[in-house]
Formats: structure tokens, C-alpha cells, sequence
């Protein structure tokens, strides 16, 4: 049998407020429409770290 990906206590700890936010934001994709999602994510963090760092660099 395959292990959990999470814990009991995870699984227990998900709220009905998190399930509608989770619900809003992927309720209606497909799986390579999340794949897609996931990886524009990661594209764009670099980017805003980066930016951030360089522009409190510069007020300083």
C-alpha cells in the first residue's frame, strides 16, 4: 500500500475556509492546466525576490 502524502494531523487541520479558497483557485482546471499554473509560479518568484532585493538596496 502507498503511504500518505500527508499526515493525519495535515489531513485534520484543513479547514472548510481553506478548502473554499483551494476550491476558487483550482475547482475548475485540468490537470495540465495546473501544471501550467505551477510553473509560471515558479518562473515568476525569482523575479519578484530579486526585485525587491534591488529596489530596498536602492532606498537605503
Amino acid at each position: 500500500m502507498r503511504k500518505s502524502r500527508y499526515t493525519e494531523k495535515q489531513i485534520i487541520g484543513f479547514s472548510d475556509a481553506n478548502f473554499c479558497k483551494w476550491r476558487a483557485k483550482y475547482g475548475e482546471m485540468d490537470v495540465p492546466d495546473a501544471r501550467r499554473l505551477r510553473e509560471l509560479e515558479a518562473e515568476n518568484t525569482p523575479r519578484t525576490w530579486s526585485s525587491v532585493s534591488a529596489t530596498s538596496s536602492r532606498c537605503v
